[in-house]
């Protein structure tokens, strides 16, 4: 059974709740020393702090598992790749401590980034004769951020083949990484492997073509391994 880590969707209920550890822990029924691994995801959580989470909150479980960190740093990171940060880019590892322990400030820091993106499309639409030419410039991560954005993240000639796919190999979606592994491997002798975050470079997924090997940064989640492997495949 997979573990389940809720660190951030915790700390933020209790915020909310404004209570302090210990007091959350006298709610749950549990220490106030488990609370605080809880929050930094050096345990998994347990079915019945799970329960209790729904009964004496008022959320739904469903929400408190739920780990939308992968999108909010996908966000972060388009977002301090901006040129206005030129030089003063935080490294991965910072992001998700700013992810983990300040998750309205990123909420609010992103909310702001993309009203800063749709004023410049604004002032970029509408006439740029005698706008400064920094103040116009964009990094191609956030052009193709801005895209995939515009479009809803929804390509059907893509959506189509991917329905064509899954008809073919009949497989459940846990099992898509490992088809997508040994489909490297096998047709295109293309190895993966999967490094702690300080080998990366700052770098989620590296492929060398020459040596035919793809690494995966471990602050991927099985989600995104998935689609980094897939990506890889569309272009050998």
């Amino acid at each position: 059974m997979q573990k389940t880590f809720i660190g951030t969707q915790l700390r933020q209920l209790r915020r909310d709740a404004g209570q302090t550890q210990a007091e959350m822990a006298r709610v749950l029924g549990i220490s106030a020393a488990y609370v605080n691994l809880l929050e930094k995801n050096q345990r998994s959580l347990s079915v019945p702090v799970l329960m209790a989470l729904a009964d004496h909150y008022n959320v739904d479980w469903r929400d408190v598992v739920m780990d939308k960190s992968a999108n909010i740093l996908a966000d972060l990171r388009n977002a301090v790749q901006d040129p206005l940060f030129a030089g003063s880019q935080p490294d991965i590892q910072e992001l998700r401590s700013a992810i983990d322990y300040a998750p309205s400030l990123v909420q609010n820091f992103i909310k702001l980034h993309q009203s800063h993106r749709t004023a410049m499309d604004n002032l970029m639409r509408f006439g740029s004769e005698r706008m400064p030419q920094e103040l116009l410039t964009s990094s191609a991560e956030s052009i193709v951020h801005d895209f995939f954005r515009n479009n809803f993240n929804y390509f059907d000639v893509l959506e189509q083949a991917a329905a064509n796919l899954n008809e073919e190999w009949q497989c459940q979606p846990h099992d898509v990484h490992n088809i997508l592994k040994h489909r490297l491997f096998d047709r295109h002798a293309i190895e993966v492997i999967t490094r702690p975050v300080e080998k990366m470079n700052d770098s989620l997924r590296i492929y060398d073509a020459d040596s035919r090997i793809i690494q995966l940064s471990e602050a991927l989640d099985f989600q995104n391994r998935t689609f980094q492997l897939a990506h890889v495949l569309c272009f050998v």
